[in-house]
């Protein structure tokens, strides 16, 4: 069993996808026009915005979006979270500082985020980790009072919601990426910022085209990451079916937590939370890499790990001289979390395949202890 069946969504969606791809290589606007803007207007309205602007990628994204804000300093983000969260934060120019996660829910502390505002603190970067929203009336509060941008990392949330109210719409701004493995996904690389203020839209808007304010006038340096009209109609596409598919990962996570409740940990849900996405469905167990090589072996059951290591053991970062120990909630779950297949695709019966042999190999190492 697939954690996650691109070919399978793909299989489903055949005619509207080929529609979207025919109708963009008719138009011969691959890049910009048409398409874009319409996906732009369309997402910025689904997450309750004023404004998307499609980039390259979701790292691409954040770093824009920071560069957009003027942001230099230090910016505090999740140590339990992907690589290029933090590569953004460096790459525009700031310095990450790793914050803990809560024990329960695995999303951003806010009481180690309050202990880490410093004087060089512009920033912090709430991630909407595995598909929940992060405690944002708290982190907004934080940063209110000391006066810092707040930037929502959307990656793993489209069509999550907090209090009722989309992700992507809490804070200043905030960062999604629309690779293929996540809910929403195009057909290779794209990204997307959302924001209600315009001079911040403007900005990323020239930043993701080699600075200029129009053809041959360049007010800035920037990049060369525009979202392509390909991925733009596959994502417009997409997008009409995006409420479904969250739906049916809640009614999978519902069958997971039935099965699983009395075998391993569960993720929780936090009050706040009026719809989580389940981008992935994340349970704690013993002997997690033994349990995962089981399973892909015995039953041909492909599990992931989101992620084996906090970023201040990542090789590329030891210049930040961070100490795991400084966030010791996410560095121990990094040894025990498995993420269990999890898509729009997946049926009561499948999950009961997983549960039956999860429930096998916990009870096994249990009984032989």
């Amino acid at each position: 069993m697939k954690l996650l069946d691109l070919p399978r969504q793909y299989r489903d969606m055949r005619a509207e996808i080929d529609s979207a791809l025919q109708s963009t290589l008719d138009s011969g606007r691959y890049i910009g026009g048409p398409a874009v803007k319409a996906f732009e207007r369309d997402f910025a309205a689904y997450v309750g915005v004023n404004h998307c602007v499609g980039v390259g990628s979701g790292t691409d994204a954040l770093r824009i979006a920071l560069e957009a804000a003027g942001i230099k300093g230090q910016v505090i983000v999740p140590a339990n979270t992907a690589f290029p969260t933090t590569e953004a934060v460096i790459c525009a120019g700031a310095r990450p500082v790793f914050c803990d996660c809560q024990p329960d829910t695995y999303t951003m502390s806010p009481e180690h985020l309050l202990s880490l505002v410093g004087p060089k603190t512009e920033a912090v970067i709430p991630v909407h980790l595995y598909g929940q929203a992060c405690d944002m009336n708290t982190i907004a509060s934080i940063a209110a009072r000391y006066g810092l941008f707040v930037l929502e990392d959307c990656a793993h949330a489209h069509g999550a919601r907090y209090h009722g109210q989309m992700v992507g719409s809490l804070g200043d701004a905030a960062a999604f990426s629309f690779n293929p493995v996540k809910i929403l996904g195009a057909l290779g690389d794209a990204g997307g910022i959302t924001t209600d203020d315009e001079s911040l839209a403007q900005r990323c808007r020239s930043l993701r085209d080699h600075g200029r304010r129009e053809k041959y006038i360049h007010q800035r340096l920037g990049y060369n990451s525009r979202l392509d009209a390909v991925n733009a109609g596959v994502l417009i596409a997409k997008l009409k079916h995006l409420d479904d598919w969250v739906e049916h990962r809640n009614r999978v996570a519902s069958w997971y937590r039935e099965r699983l409740q009395d075998v391993v940990e569960l993720p929780t849900v936090a009050s706040r939370t009026t719809r989580h996405a389940y981008h992935q469905y994340v349970v704690r167990v013993p002997d997690r890499d033994q349990v995962r090589q089981i399973l892909t072996a015995m039953y041909e059951i492909e599990t992931g790990i989101h992620y084996p290591l906090v970023l201040s053991e990542q090789p590329a970062l030891r210049f930040l001289n961070a100490r795991p120990e400084d966030t010791p909630m996410a560095t121990a779950y990094a040894q025990q979390i498995l993420s269990l297949p999890m898509n729009e695709s997946i049926q009561r019966d499948d999950v009961a395949l997983v549960c039956a042999a999860l429930e096998a190999l916990v009870n096994k190492d249990e009984k032989s202890e």
